[in-house]
């Protein structure tokens, strides 16, 4: 998805459910490189293995929410216009972090998205078994 679609590592980490748009094969980044959102194509190779991890990012969704998780972390601005936003599943992490994790601002336990060093050693050994 990275290479497909042309996505810096920090665009990627931090795609929500909402962004990943597998019918219209389309990808929204917010908050790019100069603070400006942008589209770019979600490759047509990849729309169903999309359509399976949001179905299993929602299992993961449902059993946070049970468990009492708070919802994913928004901006401080989004936040305010919705202060509900984050326990919502359109804006949960389409890359989410193994474990959940205090968020250090509001103490709250929640998943955040995973890490750059996790993806990096992800995609380093993806790389090493395909030589």
């Amino acid at each position: 998805m990275q290479y497909g679609s042309g996505l810096r590592l920090m665009e990627l980490v931090r795609l929500r459910v909402k962004d990943v748009d597998q019918n219209r094969g389309i990808i929204t980044v917010r908050e790019a490189k100069g603070d400006k959102h942008r589209t770019t194509m979600l490759p047509e190779s990849l729309r169903a293995e999309v359509t399976e991890r949001k179905a299993k990012l929602r299992e993961l969704f449902d059993d946070d929410r049970a468990s009492g998780l708070a919802g994913a972390w928004l901006p401080k601005a989004l936040n305010r216009k919705h202060p509900k936003g984050g326990e919502k599943w359109p804006w949960q992490y389409f890359f989410p972090a193994a474990k959940p994790s205090v968020d250090p601002e509001s103490r709250w336990m929640r998943r955040h998205h995973i890490g750059e060093d996790a993806y990096s050693d992800w995609s380093d050994m993806i790389v090493q078994r395909a030589a």
